[in-house]
């Protein structure tokens, strides 16, 4: 997933205090406990061949803690391929964060991987809107993304867990599982995966399975409720009274509640009524 913005932008925004610029041992950096994502072995060797080559580029961030240590806000893989590379020294930006921040900021940079499934993405997306009361828009804003493409995917969530997995190990694609999921029920849904798995079918193909099997669960004529004599009889007098037969009392709830709706057609017509209204009251 390609975001907006990086993180470093993100941390301006946010007015995040910047206390200094400097060097620091690998061994006195300590790692975000909020870090979501705990591997961070796939993929890193490319990452240690270049920090051989040419050291860090770019700077790590972290906040001073007591005792000379250093807590790790950003750049998880940037320190684990330094050791591994065997380099002591690692440039920082030393920030003051705190604990909220620290968990902010460890969902985010988990968000920048390139490497994240679906799922992934989902869920880092998810937890930002849980654990800091944010809506769609305000995550997409954070990220340099549209609040539509958040609610997009933090809707793969719904799926059932075998289709979450199978979206997360690239068995199928989120398209597959839109189809998959406008099947009535979980059982089907996994049945009709397991089809579409076993079968390799394209996207197009599950589309025309679903609307095969669809149509063995024609939709149930909807249930109206009958309006009740009173509710006709207030109708009939509203519309004598206001001489329209574009007045209608109603109920849509079981418990009475409802309410009146007052056709006109023209501008001229408004006002009359209007004026009736007025005078009755």
């Amino acid at each position: 997933m390609k975001l907006g913005k990086g993180l470093e932008a993100l941390l301006k925004e946010d007015k995040v205090t910047f206390t200094g610029y400097k060097e620091v041992h690998v061994d006195s950096i300590v790692a975000n406990p909020y870090q979501p994502r705990i591997d961070v072995d796939g993929e890193i060797e490319s990452l240690v061949n270049s920090i051989k080559e040419v050291g860090v580029l770019s700077p790590l961030i972290v906040s001073e803690m007591p005792g000379g240590k250093y807590q790790l806000v950003a750049g998880e893989r940037r320190l684990h391929a330094s050791k591994l590379a065997g380099i002591e020294k690692v440039p920082v930006i030393v920030k003051e964060v705190s604990d909220k921040d620290l968990l902010f900021f460890a969902i985010i940079e988990n968000l920048q991987r390139k490497d994240l499934n679906p799922i992934e993405e989902a869920t880092a997306m998810f937890n930002l809107q849980q654990k800091f009361g944010l809506n769609s828009d305000q995550v997409g804003e954070r990220l340099g993304i549209s609040g539509r493409s958040v609610r997009d995917h933090v809707s793969l969530l719904k799926f059932p867990t075998e289709i979450q997995i199978a979206i997360s190990d690239g068995e199928i694609t989120k398209e597959h599982a839109d189809f998959i999921g406008r099947l009535p029920n979980e059982k089907l849904q996994i049945e009709v995966l397991h089809t579409v798995i076993q079968k390799k079918l394209s996207c197009t193909a599950t589309d025309l399975l679903v609307r095969r099997i669809l149509l063995k669960f024609p939709n149930k004529p909807s249930r109206r409720m009958k309006t009740p004599q009173r509710v006709l009889e207030i109708e009939h007098d509203l519309q004598k009274v206001f001489r329209s037969n574009n007045i209608r009392v109603i109920r849509r709830h079981e418990t009475g509640s409802g309410w009146i709706r007052i056709r006109f057609k023209s501008d001229k017509e408004l006002e009359r009524l209007f004026t009736k209204i007025v005078k009755k009251t």
